[in-house]
């Protein structure tokens, strides 16, 4: 359960605001692993990439090795995201004639909210890839 809040934002901020003294890492012995390119790489000069690597079949920090409630709270967080990201654009809809109404828009208009949204849900992706390309 320790991971859960040191990993978390909130742990996160905590452990910057007081130097790693509220949930500090422990010391393990991580072995140095290779760098490696992806050779079937999409992106002309791919920067290179570090594999990271669990310290052996027993590391607590392993998902694997969590406690079953580690477990069930890290799925129903992503569950609950998923949720509400796709409610978010379900909810929009039912709303597109009140909203021409109350501001006088057209049909255009009123579905201007929904469309931003699904073309960013669209294209963000393909940001973060050419983000990822560059190296930027």
């Amino acid at each position: 359960m320790d991971i859960l809040l040191r990993e978390s934002s909130f742990g996160r901020l905590l452990n910057f605001a007081s130097n790693g003294q509220i949930f500090p890492h422990r010391d393990l012995n991580i072995p140095k692993h290779e760098e490696a390119t992806s050779s079937s790489s999409s992106c002309p000069e791919a920067p290179r990439h570090v594999l990271v690597d669990f310290s052996g079949p027993n590391d607590p920090d392993m998902p694997r090795n969590w406690p079953t409630l580690a477990k069930t709270v890290v799925m129903v967080d992503v569950m609950l995201l998923n949720f509400s990201f796709y409610a978010a654009s379900a909810i929009f809809t039912p709303s597109i004639p009140g909203i021409e109404e109350v501001f006088d828009a057209t049909t255009a208009e009123g579905t201007l909210g929904l469309s931003l949204f699904v073309i960013a849900y669209g294209i963000g992706p393909l940001i973060v890839r050419i983000h990822t390309c560059l190296g930027v």
